[in-house]
């Protein structure tokens, strides 16, 4: 309120005016003290008004973007927001020409762009201060407020819709010639678009530097590079994802030269959880591609499933699926790993393998088999994994990994006593040599004395899962023997430990007894006709036919073997007699006697005769009885394909394919089908004797039913060897220097590592890390594919 000064107040009462003595200094004074309290009064009006328009100050008040580069982004969400004035605000009065004015905001809506600035009370024409490029040379409205409110409309109509001569000569008005040149919200689109497209193109970088990482296997992250990107010279590592991005800057890549040099420091987009969230789309689209190729080749697929422990202790469930598709080659791809560590009960495991499937897209009822391990928890009867399956599923034929059996196969031929102690003297001597670098180079020096060529100068230790692959330990050891034992000879001379020289003595004996050489030569001999099957059937793209007749050749040789075993056993005896001979091992054999419990005791004419009995023919008969006994689910499983193989096509009736009636296109013709698929291969000379090969030349038109047989019989799983290989990427991917990481970015790293030859589009990574959350830089419409 303005202070109200009386007259009275200023000159006093009367009676007091008369009581006093007026001088000239008085008068000067009372002046003085008046002129003094009006000043007061105004500068308080003054700031009360100052106050009222600070309170009504709008955050995008014009004057805040004064002396401001502004980008296209932000001249946009100006642009579309404007500047507002609230309701409540009362604009100022000025005294102009003998009458108070003050701005009027019907002005507002008469002319586009007019805004008013409440800190300055004053107009100006929003196109020219965002828009024009020499705002000094516009004068009024463009870099100075207007506030002669008496002449508004006549400069408004001049400004906005001026057609004088004046401005014509000029060009125009800013407003003016802006608005002819372009359109305003397009050249802001335009803007903002090729704002996106940069944000865009910084995105695909740094994808690819995750894509690099994962499909090579480096280790994204360093020592911590979730804290500030190198601060103060920091020499800590800060990971291969961090410096990849930098030799990506310094190779050239100005998108993100410029982006690292002007984004704000929560929206550089190169922490761990952009990483995370990265690596998750990545191992998304392409288990999404792998799930597409399996519903557009008809859907059907089986599963095989293996545990492991990695090296944080952790149960890891491998999943693999296998399938056949559009071009007729069968497939077997992982697609993830599943935590189990509470709980590996055939319960749990069966459980999360039907929640699991489901969620990737897949129709349980397609599944049309399954391969699991010989462990009891996936292949018990009752509660085994397998069969829990398919007693909801009961398509979901259940077998056993074959590389499993022909394993178990192995380990049971070797419970012979002279095997089982052999196998445990050679892996004692092999651990002897490779676990100390001194007696190694002792071994290699005596090595280079027996040969001049170049070989393998390593003992190889004696696989304890693949027993299979103990054979080329076998053929290195038995190589390497006179050397061994030089080596045993010169340590004992050189170590005068009491230990040391009891060991090797110990060890020296146990390899230089003919039992010994007899036991490593006829194993070695045996398990070799196993091992080209054991390799065989580890590929990705074998079929049961394929498997069943190579079980089913070494079964053959085997048997011949057996059945010719003096005339091998002879050849065999021959090469033991020559390596005893060259280690001055006398040749010999246990003695007999009446009655013998703990080891052989056979009546024998000879010492030859006396390991061929002992030693030869019982392992010869335990893995001939093992095989007969462990692959007859591989027979059940191949005969159903057996009859559409055109080399082993026989008579069969509709009877022979009850299984597959219910997935067939055409039931009521296959038997017609069956016919003329018979004459078609009936005066071939070499017809397909495998799955795949007669896939490739059946004509899913001509013989809809024989193919899609042929694909059913394509994704019966022989082995669970890929789950096997994905858990030997996991010891590569999870190390104990990466102990720590989560399940989830475990499987998609293992993904981009396995799939590394699957395209990837980063744009697609960028379209769908888009869309999950809302974003600090402007990225593509996430509504547009």
């Amino acid at each position: 309120m303005k202070r109200q000064i009386s007259i009275q107040s200023f000159f006093g009462s009367s009676s007091k005016r008369q009581k006093s003595v007026e001088t000239p200094t008085t008068r000067i004074e009372d002046f003085t003290n008046a002129e003094s309290a009006v000043n007061e009064s105004q500068k308080a009006v003054e700031q009360s008004e100052s106050d009222t328009r600070s309170q009504c100050l709008t955050p995008n008040d014009v004057t805040s973007w004064f002396g401001r580069t502004l980008n296209n982004d932000e001249k946009y969400t100006i642009y579309t927001k404007g500047v507002t004035i609230p309701d409540t605000f009362k604009f100022p009065s000025t005294k102009i020409a003998d009458k108070n004015r003050c701005f009027r905001k019907e002005w507002i809506s008469k002319y586009p762009g007019l805004v008013y600035s409440i800190e300055e009370d004053g107009a100006y024409c929003l196109h020219c201060v965002l828009f024009e490029k020499e705002p000094e040379k516009r004068g009024k409205l463009v870099n100075a407020p207007f506030k002669n409110w008496k002449k508004a409309l006549e400069v408004f109509d001049e400004h906005f819709w001026g057609k004088s001569t004046k401005s014509l000569k000029r060009g125009g008005t800013g407003y003016q010639r802006h608005m002819q040149c372009t359109n305003v919200h397009m050249t802001l689109n335009h803007g903002l678009e090729s704002r996106k497209e940069k944000n865009l193109m910084v995105l695909e970088s740094i994808v690819k530097t995750v894509l690099i990482c994962g499909r090579q296997n480096f280790a994204l992250r360093g020592h911590r590079d979730d804290a500030k990107h190198i601060v103060n010279g920091n020499t800590a590592n800060i990971g291969n994802f961090q410096a990849l991005l930098d030799f990506r800057i310094d190779a050239g890549d100005k998108f993100l030269v410029e982006h690292f040099k002007t984004a704000p420091k929560n929206a550089t987009y190169r922490s761990k959880t952009v990483q995370n969230e990265i690596i998750d789309i990545i191992g998304n689209i392409i288990r999404t591609k792998i799930i597409k190729d399996i519903s557009d080749s008809g859907g059907m697929f089986s599963v095989s499933a293996d545990e492991a422990r990695d090296v944080s202790n952790t149960e890891q469930l491998a999943v693999c699926l296998r399938f056949v598709d559009l071009a007729g080659v069968i497939r077997e791809e992982f697609v993830d790993f599943i935590e189990v560590s509470e709980d590996t009960s055939g319960e749990r495991i069966s459980n999360e393998l039907l929640k699991l499937l489901p969620e990737m897209g897949l129709d349980l009822n397609l599944m049309r088999s399954q391969c699991y391990d010989g462990a009891g928890n996936m292949t018990g009867h009752l509660k085994g994994v397998g069969p829990r399956i398919q007693r909801i599923y009961p398509k979901a034929l259940h077998f056993w990994c074959t590389a499993h059996q022909l394993n178990r196969c192995i380990v049971a031929a070797a419970n012979i006593p002279c095997v089982r102690n052999m196998m445990g003297t050679a892996d004692k001597v092999v651990k002897f040599f490779n676990w100390s670098p001194k007696r190694q180079s002792f071994l290699e020096d005596q090595l280079q004395h027996y040969r001049n060529e170049t070989k393998r100068m390593k003992l190889k230790e004696l696989c304890r899962t693949r027993w299979v692959e103990r054979h080329d330990a076998f053929e290195i050891f038995w190589d390497f023997l006179p050397a061994i034992i030089e080596t045993m000879e010169k340590i004992k001379s050189v170590d005068k430990s009491p230990v040391a020289i009891s060991d090797t003595q110990s060890l020296e004996n146990n390899i230089t007894s003919f039992q010994f050489l007899v036991s490593l030569l006829v194993t070695m001999r045996c398990i070799g006709y196993l091992k080209q099957l054991s390799t065989s059937l580890q590929g990705r793209a074998v079929d049961v036919v394929s498997a069943l007749e190579s079980v089913s050749l070494v079964k053959e040789a085997l048997q011949d073997v057996r059945d010719n075993i003096g005339e091998f056993h002879a050849k065999w005896y021959s090469q033991i007699l020559k390596m005893a001979d060259d280690l001055n091992v006398t040749p010999s054999k246990p003695r007999t006697c009446g009655r013998q419990t703990t080891r052989s005791n056979v009546p024998c004419e000879s010492t030859e005769d006396y390991y061929k009995k002992t030693i030869a023919i019982p392992l010869l008969d335990h893995m001939l009885t093992e095989m007969n006994s462990r692959f007859g689910d591989l027979q059940i499983k191949a005969s159903m394909g057996l009859q559409v193989i055109p080399a082993m096509i026989g008579q069969s009736s509709t009877t022979d394919f009850e299984y597959f009636v219910d997935d067939l296109p055409s039931p009521s013709t296959l038997e017609q089908e069956m016919h003329m698929w018979k004459l078609k291969w009936a005066n071939e000379t070499d017809p397909p004797s495998d799955i795949i090969t007669a896939l490739q030349n059946c004509s899913s038109i001509i013989f809809p039913n024989v193919h899609q047989i042929l694909k059913i019989c394509g994704t019966f799983p022989v082995t669970s060897c890929e789950c096997e290989r994905s858990i030997s990427r996991l010891r590569l991917v999870k190390t104990y220097l990466r102990s720590t990481m989560s399940t989830s970015r475990l499987s998609s790293l293992i993904m981009m590592y396995a799939h590394r030859n699957m395209t990837v589009n980063p744009k697609e990574v960028v379209m769908q890390y888009a869309r999950r959350n809302p974003r600090r830089i402007v990225l593509p419409d996430i509504l547009v594919d």
